[in-house]
């Protein structure tokens, strides 16, 4: 299981061009869309509950519910 040192709020527009990208998502009853580091767009859902996907972001287009970015 990965390990992360720092979480982050994501909201809708937020980019990771520069420096480190989030290496997993936190969705918490609701749901994201975002584009990974080879400009892949994917929709992560969850309802009533929560769960980490581990992979790379590179842009979060929208954000419905709570999400956070894991460093």
């Amino acid at each position: 299981m990965a390990e992360y040192n720092k979480v982050i709020p994501m909201f809708a527009g937020q980019g990771f061009t520069q420096g480190a990208a989030p290496k997993g998502i936190l969705v918490t009853n609701g749901e994201v869309h975002c584009k990974d580091r080879y400009d892949t767009g994917f929709t992560l859902e969850r309802t009533n509950d929560s769960e980490i996907f581990p992979i790379y972001v590179k842009e979060v287009i929208t954000v419905t519910g709570t999400c956070y970015g894991l460093f």
